[in-house]
């Protein structure tokens, strides 16, 4: 979030990328193609939500070490010791997936389809108004107003 905020999430990024085999051209063709501004908003988007997605799995993952580690006490070790270190290559897990789940899906992402405004808001429709392949959030009731913003029921829009 601090990256975001100082606008070093572009460098961070990039070389990041650069770590997991891409080159700098390639991030710099990636962003011409999509655009300075919504480039810094897909980097934000996909960070966050990778970052969440990982730091649930890594919270319960750390459940299930503290609970584990309690046995290792039977084999003469330390639990505390034991955990701090488990915890610590757990963490490191963590990062790199994080690190490598993020690079893989900026590259991946065809920011072209995505509607610049829904860009803003974090969503997930299409340019075309077809909602995308993973839709997020509570479920849009058939006389709901459309989440694309068109002021048309769902049902008359992108409900058809």
């Amino acid at each position: 979030m601090e990256m975001a905020e100082e606008n070093r999430l572009r460098d961070f990024i990039i070389e990041l990328a650069q770590e997991q085999g891409k080159t700098k051209e390639e991030y710099l063709n990636k962003e011409t193609e999509t655009g300075q501004e919504r480039m810094r908003e897909v980097e934000r988007i996909v960070s966050l939500r990778i970052f969440d997605s990982l730091w649930v799995e890594h919270l319960e993952n750390m459940q299930s070490l503290r609970d584990s580690v309690r046995l290792r006490a039977y084999g003469q070790k330390d639990p505390l010791v034991e955990y701090k270190n488990e915890g610590r290559r757990a963490f490191q897990g963590f990062l790199d997936t994080w690190a490598s789940k993020t690079i893989e899906t900026i590259f991946k992402i065809k920011t072209s389809l995505i509607a610049p405004s829904l860009i803003e808001k974090g969503g997930t429709e299409m340019r075309d108004g077809s909602p995308a392949s993973v839709r997020k959030g509570a479920k849009v009731g058939r006389n709901d107003p459309c989440p694309c913003g068109s002021g048309k029921k769902y049902k008359r829009c992108c409900g058809k």
